[in-house]
């Protein structure tokens, strides 16, 4: 039999490619050093999109550009460019106005952009920002447990650090009509990252937009649409988990179309859904009483001038902490894992259990440790 020899040489990928969520980048720039930059839509100001990035010094912002497709069926390719180097778009970039991204995403208005991009403003540090958050929700809300305020500290800071996770946790709220849930579940929404509150029962929209936006889901009275919406159950109880993927086949281009819809899925309901799938994924199911604290309710009607500076420090806060810990995971490399001998006949399941857990709880308190096992 005849041996080929001759094999095409593959092509190596020279394009940087950007989410148009925002993205980390790694560019390799002269004498082999690498650039790394994390990067965020702020939407379009006036005619023009635009993008910021942090590359753990400098405060950066781009410009969205594009180039014309060559014929009439070609559609633009668009970029921005990043240290020199052309990133090019994975489809369209974030086109909405800055001014809607700030309702629908709570994205940084332009007066607090410009403060953090001329240093005039910086974020508050990791522990500042966890009091800070803290004390919000023990302000707008009334809880029948004191831990009930850190678990919800602890879910919001779970959305801004999405891309550093693998699988998240749900948090639900439970309440009779009037108790307040609804309202504790847009405090939490408005601070979230890309925290988004929709009526929409619509699940390609669900999928798309917490694909394109990195959206962070917050659905009121879930219970009350589960019997019209069995799909949308389906997904809300796998996006736990990264990797998750909404899939149809694109009859006009003959070809699948795969969209992941990684996120928490916050919710409250007045009724305890029953689809037990997805009330596994909760950490904690938080009981809504209606408060006996008569102010609660007329400080609320002030909350989002509280909310906004306060999201506004966890957005900045967050291109900090992602930066260094991306940049990590990016220097320590696949190599850090522990190596396993699957072919052994002598294998120790146990004993590889117990090496592959304390490697990835390390850096764990006992405290966190015995966390875990309560949670188990």
């Amino acid at each position: 039999m005849e041996v080929m020899t001759d094999y095409p040489t593959l092509p190596s990928e020279t394009e940087y490619r950007c989410h148009p969520g925002g993205d980390m980048l790694i560019i390799h720039g002269e004498d082999s050093n690498l650039d790394s930059v994390l990067v965020e839509p702020i939407g379009k100001l006036n005619e023009d999109a635009y993008y910021i990035g942090f590359d753990g010094k400098e405060r950066l912002v781009f410009k969205v550009e594009a180039k014309q497709g060559t014929d009439k069926k070609s559609a633009n390719q668009y970029f921005m460019r990043v240290k020199g180097h052309e990133v090019f778009f994975d489809g369209k970039p974030i086109l909405l106005p800055n001014r809607i991204l700030q309702k629908v995403i709570n994205t940084p208005n332009l007066d607090d952009i410009r403060a953090w991009q001329n240093g005039s403003y910086s974020p508050p540090g990791d522990q500042m920002c966890w009091s800070k958050t803290l004390n919000y929700f023990k302000l707008f809300g009334d809880y029948e447990e004191d831990h009930h305020p850190y678990l919800m500290t602890l879910g919001t800071f779970q959305t801004h650090i999405l891309p550093l996770l693998h699988v998240v946790f749900n948090i639900d709220y439970e309440g009779a009509y009037g108790a307040g849930k609804s309202t504790v579940l847009k405090a939490m929404a408005e601070i979230s990252y890309h925290g988004l509150i929709v009526d929409s029962i619509s699940v390609p929209f669900r999928v798309r937009f917490a694909e394109r936006f990195k959206a962070c889901w917050f659905q009121d009275e879930i219970d009350a649409t589960q019997k019209d919406d069995g799909l949308g159950m389906a997904i809300a109880r796998t996006s736990y988990e990264r990797d998750s993927f909404f899939g149809r086949w694109n009859m006009e281009k003959d070809e699948p179309e795969l969209i992941e819809h990684f996120s928490p899925s916050n919710a409250t309901f007045h009724e305890e859904p029953d689809d037990l799938a997805y009330l596994s994924r909760t950490l904690s199911r938080i009981p809504i009483s209606e408060s006996k604290d008569f102010k609660i309710p007329v400080i609320n009607t002030l909350r989002r001038k509280y909310s906004r500076p306060l999201a506004r420090d966890l957005f900045f806060w967050r291109l900090g902490i992602l930066h260094r810990e991306t940049v990590k995971r990016y220097e320590k490399g696949e190599e850090s894992l522990l190596s396993m001998d699957f072919a052994s006949s002598t294998f120790d399941v146990e004993r590889a259990r117990e090496s592959i857990f304390d490697e990835l709880t390390a850096k764990f308190t006992d405290r966190e440790r015995r966390l875990i096992q309560m949670l188990h």
